[in-house]
């Protein structure tokens, strides 16, 4: 019987258990809601009328899936945040 493969306990370690480089990504969101209200003359509730607009923010994160968590995490769905674009930043 094969040995079972050790646990990590951080999705972001290797199999060595080591953590990748972090690596800059340059996302574009805007949120659906705002932008929806927004083109028929109404405002949102909470969110500047901009939000209807891309917005560009900065993500340190170890690959475009982390980028894209992190993200979702401060800018949900269900808020109605939508990612229009990730992509890894110059430096």
């Amino acid at each position: 019987m094969a040995a079972a493969a050790p646990l990590r306990h951080n999705r972001l370690e290797n199999k060595d258990g080591e953590r990748p480089p972090m690596r800059k990504f340059e996302v574009a969101l805007y949120n659906e809601e705002v932008r929806r209200l927004v083109s028929a003359g109404e405002r949102h509730r909470h969110l500047e009328d901009s939000w209807g607009d891309t917005h560009y923010i900065e993500v340190t994160a170890a690959d475009e899936q982390d980028a894209r968590a992190k993200v979702a995490r401060r800018y949900p769905r269900e808020a109605g945040y939508v990612v229009e674009q990730v992509v890894r930043a110059t430096d």
